[in-house]
């Protein structure tokens, strides 16, 4: 019986599972190719609806074979139909593994639950538990077809370990790794006997993607900033992180997100798997109108989305660089910039604290405003810095919330103030000079170095 060392901390069976577009795939390649796995042992398949056992292993088929006489001589040109066993994906891997015992080999299966896991495996589904030398601690009877081909010399031969006895049994060199997409667990449930076969791992979506831009009109917004309000309203509205947009839920080749793939591809996935069984506020305009999806294909489509990326408070690209850039050493910036501010002759505040400075200072001269009225002004003026000012619904709803906030008080509920990103190049510049003059804000630098 082959036992071979097992390759590194790698368990025989897991299962990556998250998000659609989080990389699972993408994982399962990049560790096959830091392991220097050559082509020939990696066997791919992907289960669905229809897939089974014959599928998955193998069945007897139909072919044409050429016309051979009694002493084994071919007649001329004419074939004939026979039957043969045609071995698929899971016999293909476990000849390999037999037949290359000083070798890995992997069998990796995507989309796992796509497919009736019971009736695929079948009797295989024993083989799935291993021993501490990664072979099954079970073996199984294999059906009369797939003996006799196992056996065959020019596969395994009657003697070897793979089918001694007539019995399967799978060897610690063969690797089952699958993917599974959380959005479709629905479709054919795992049961736990199966699932405690396996090892699983969760793959998070990790934002990388922070150079993808969002094309609208003559618009750019961040992906990235798209993804995050989007799944935060997503896990709003299903408490789940199940149907959230994964990092590469979408590939442009050039990192340019088209109008065209936002509506055909994203946003029709969001309004058919997501928005038509949760409200997932996410097709609302700025002035809090509903959007039926057929709205975004009219002559005002394009306006339509650029307001519904500002009702999400999507960043554009060159404010998403702003503050990646600011966020990465806000400390360090501010210990660099000593400049200080004063407010209509008073105070004396760093960049950090003076848009809270300011915010609190037009509340005392607008006493009557309500909170949301407040946020709503100070709104028309710019997204100078993600998340600028929010009420209190708005900071509940993002899920990526960060201790980068100052809070104020206005007639009985909170308004959140950000913190972060003021330290930028002219970012402050652009907020002092977009106050109006009305508004009776004087803001003055008191000290720069």
């Amino acid at each position: 019986m082959i036992m071979k060392q097992q390759a590194g901390n790698n368990p025989y069976q897991i299962i990556f599972y998250g998000a659609p577009g989080t990389g699972k795939s993408y994982r399962i390649k990049k560790q096959l190719k830091a392991m220097n796995v050559p082509k020939e042992n990696i066997f791919r398949t992907t289960f669905h609806p229809d897939s089974d056992y014959s599928s998955f292993v193998g069945t007897y088929k139909p072919t044409m074979k050429p016309v051979i006489d009694k002493y084994e001589e071919i007649v001329g040109k004419d074939e004939e139909i026979a039957y043969s066993f045609i071995p698929q994906t899971f016999v293909k891997a476990y000849v390999q593994a037999y037949k290359k015992p000083d070798e890995n080999v992997y069998l990796i299966i995507e989309e796992i639950n796509r497919g009736n896991c019971a009736q695929i495996f079948g009797d295989l589904f024993q083989l799935l538990d291993r021993d501490d030398d990664g072979v099954s601690e079970y073996t199984i009877k294999a059906d009369e077809d797939l003996r006799t081909y196992l056996e065959a010399e020019d596969v395994l031969g009657r003697d070897a370990d793979g089918i001694k006895g007539g019995e399967l049994c799978l060897p610690s060199n063969l690797y089952i790794w699958a993917t599974m997409n959380t959005s479709d667990q629905s479709l054919f449930p795992i049961d736990s006997a199966f699932k405690r076969r396996w090892d699983w791992e969760y793959e998070p979506i990790k934002y990388k993607n922070t150079d993808w831009a969002i094309e609208i009109g003559d618009n750019k917004y961040s992906w990235a900033s798209f993804q995050k309000e989007v799944n935060s309203r997503i896990f709003e509205a299903t408490n789940s992180e199940d149907k959230m947009l994964g990092d590469y839920f979408v590939k442009p080749s050039n990192g340019i997100i088209s109008e065209r793939l936002l509506l055909n591809k994203i946003l029709f996935y969001l309004w058919n798997d997501v928005c038509k069984d949760y409200d997932g506020d996410i097709f609302r305009t700025e002035d809090n109108r509903n959007v039926k999806f057929s709205d975004l294909y009219g002559e005002n489509g394009t306006d339509i989305l650029i307001s519904m990326m500002s009702h999400m408070g999507v960043s554009s690209v060159s404010e998403s660089v702003k503050n990646i850039d600011n966020n990465a050493d806000e400390t360090e910036a501010n210990e660099k910039d000593h400049t200080k501010y004063s407010i209509n002759g008073n105070g004396s505040y760093a960049k950090r604290a003076l848009s809270t400075e300011l915010v609190r200072e037009y509340i005392k001269q607008h006493s009557e405003l309500s909170a949301t009225k407040v946020v709503n002004q100070w709104k028309k003026l710019g997204k100078f810095v993600s998340h600028f000012i929010e009420t209190q619904d708005e900071y509940d709803r993002r899920k990526d919330k960060e201790p980068r906030v100052n809070i104020i008080p206005c007639n009985g509920e909170n308004i959140y103030i950000s913190t972060n990103g003021w330290g930028g190049q002219g970012v402050m510049d652009s907020l002092i000079n977009a106050i109006p003059q009305e508004w009776n804000l004087r803001v003055e630098k008191l000290q720069h170095e």
